[in-house]
């Protein structure tokens, strides 16, 4: 499961964590393989960083009490691998060994929320948020252009609006039937308590002036996704 930090990520993990035979880590073993600064190119890092993480990973898989096991990362943690060799090498190499036989549920979010809460969030300036943001629409751009791609794409906003809906697109693609216990996801205790609440919250659809002037900054990528320059409930 992928998308940008700040972008929904959470949200969609723990409401599939939620159904009875699934089993969604969130982002598990990332910080310990994934996210430390290359210390330059080195395809060798890269290849062992990769190997730790997927050993990590299946070991959890195998010892899960689910029929189904996942995992949540952020494109901001893959682009930590990337910068260990040239950039269209390091995300070929992450794709055929991390992701290629693997079913990907990818969620966006609007770029002008979603910058806006990565800068309130974690202090960044809007560049830096800005090139995240653009940085996932980039990878999903290579996703879909990939044509062995097993790949489910979501909009964060609709899944506020029409979660039922959603969610049963997503349970359709793993071959799953939706559950309705699914939305109390939303407070599960795997979760960050900043993150827990008791129902989904469709106002995080809304676009304040802030977030709307963000835009000028990122209209390409806005139309690639389809998003209109005045989104909203």
């Amino acid at each position: 499961m992928l998308g940008s930090g700040r972008g929904g990520t959470s949200l969609i993990a723990s409401l599939l964590d939620a159904h009875p035979q699934l089993e969604i880590a969130l982002e598990a073993h990332a910080q310990k393989h994934l996210v430390f600064s290359a210390q330059g190119p080195d395809e060798q890092e890269l290849n062992r960083r990769l190997k730790n993480f997927i050993k990590a990973c299946e070991k959890d898989a195998k010892q899960s009490h689910f029929p189904r096991w996942g995992n949540k990362i952020t494109t901001e943690q893959l682009g930590f691998l990337e910068a260990l060799a040239p950039p269209l090498t390091a995300r070929k190499q992450i794709y055929a060994k991390l992701v290629q036989s693997k079913k990907i549920i990818f969620i966006t979010r609007d770029g002008r929320s979603c910058i806006q809460s990565k800068m309130r969030r974690t202090q960044c300036d809007l560049n830096t948020a800005v090139n995240y943001w653009k940085h996932s629409v980039n990878y999903l751009a290579f996703l879909r252009a990939q044509a062995d791609a097993q790949l489910f794409t979501l909009r964060f906003e609709d899944l506020l609006l029409q979660p039922e809906i959603e969610l049963t697109k997503v349970c359709r693609f793993l071959d799953l039937d939706y559950h309705p216990q699914m939305l109390t996801g939303t407070a599960s205790n795997r979760i960050h308590s900043d993150y827990r609440q008791g129902e989904i919250n469709s106002e995080k659809v809304v676009l304040n002036a802030e977030a709307l002037a963000i835009g000028q900054h990122i209209s390409q990528e806005l139309n690639y996704l389809g998003y209109t320059l005045t989104f909203g409930p």
